[in-house]
């Protein structure tokens, strides 16, 4: 495939996902596009097999998929996986991104995001709503931004929706490269880089957009690294998260506030547990 060719690379890593991640590649693989796309996978040593089923798909899609199938966790070795290994061989002029275990259901979801960032330069990404299915209960639950009353079509992601509720979910982003790479710099000196990084340092680069169609699906497992953590572990996270972001940006009163009630809830959440 020829780099001048390809308009979008898609960002995948995956690790322990062999019940997830053939759905999650035939959420890509059935993009309808007038471009070409790339799926670049990043397997972080896996010990379930998942590695079995992306050689098989790497095989059949060799012009497409371009894994990455490591011997050794670089997670426990603290490596920054989106910034060592996936963004820097990204060829498109967008990124997109989508976990081995979430996956997407819209056959035209990169045509649209594509289409919308193609018409407005001034924008750094385009994300939309998505679904939230938890693998143990079986059940599904709408995403955060149906908490607004309710949100009557397509939203521009300001900083301070951003920061009141969780518009910006990975898999539902389309990235446009040339401000990733802007920040690229200033987001690899995180030492608890998450979402919230690339996403903040992103909106001082550009406008954020919320297509308002659902196109995607989250999943949350006891796999996740995320997902089902306890309580007072996701608390902790954010407040250190929100204590690093705002140590490096002290004139953002904004994360001064999230920083704040962060240690204020995980404090108090500590406490009673006790």
């Amino acid at each position: 495939m020829n780099e001048e060719q390809i308009l979008v690379s898609i960002n995948c890593i995956t690790y322990n996902h062999r019940n997830y991640i053939a759905q999650c590649l035939d959420g890509m693989l059935m993009q309808q596009t007038n471009f070409k796309f790339e799926i670049l996978i990043h397997d972080d040593a896996s010990t379930d097999g998942t590695d079995v089923v992306l050689r098989e798909y790497a095989e059949k899609y060799g012009d497409i998929i371009r894994p990455i199938l490591q011997t050794e966790n670089q997670y426990s070795k603290k490596v920054d996986i989106w910034n060592t290994y996936q963004f820097p061989r990204a060829r498109g002029k967008y990124i997109a991104i989508c976990e081995g275990d979430d996956y997407w259901t819209d056959p035209l979801k990169l045509q649209k995001q594509v289409d919308f960032m193609e018409k407005n330069g001034q924008y750094a990404f385009c994300c939309h709503r998505f679904s939230i299915f938890d693998q143990e209960l079986k059940s599904w639950n709408d995403d955060y931004i149906a908490s607004i009353d309710p949100p009557a079509g397509d939203l521009v992601i300001t900083k301070e929706l951003f920061f009141r509720i969780w518009v910006t979910h990975p898999l539902t982003s389309l990235i446009r490269k040339e401000c990733y790479d802007r920040i690229a710099p200033i987001i690899s000196k995180y030492s608890l880089q998450r979402d919230v990084h690339l996403f903040y340092h992103l909106l001082q680069t550009g406008k954020g957009y919320l297509l308002n169609e659902n196109m995607g699906v989250y999943r949350v497992h006891q796999g996740g690294i995320a997902s089902k953590k306890k309580k007072h572990e996701k608390l902790r996270t954010g407040y250190l998260i929100y204590k690093e972001l705002y140590l490096q940006n002290l004139t953002d009163f904004t994360l001064l506030k999230h920083y704040l009630y962060y240690g204020v809830v995980y404090r108090f959440t500590k406490i009673k547990n006790r």
